[in-house]
């Protein structure tokens, strides 16, 4: 499929074209998941991570270095 969470990663989970891209999916999905339900098959969606709004950037490598839990080396130069 080519759709995917572009647009859920750019404008957050409330922004209504996060919510159009969600309905193309839904249309683009449909006649698979119509398909497989015709042949008794089963079909799992599975996602490795989810997606919530946010009001401000967390800088991860610098909580991480803070914290002891990251080290960087630099390397000829």
């Amino acid at each position: 499929l080519p759709h995917l969470d572009y647009d859920l990663q750019r404008f957050g989970p409330d922004d209504p074209r996060s919510h159009r891209a969600a309905a193309d999916l839904d249309r683009a999905i449909a006649p698979l998941l119509a398909d497989a339900r015709a042949e008794g098959r089963t079909v799992v969606a599975l996602s490795e991570y989810g997606i919530t709004r946010v009001n401000r950037p967390v800088d991860i490598n610098r909580a991480l270095r803070r914290a002891g839990l990251l080290e960087v080396h630099t390397q000829d130069g």
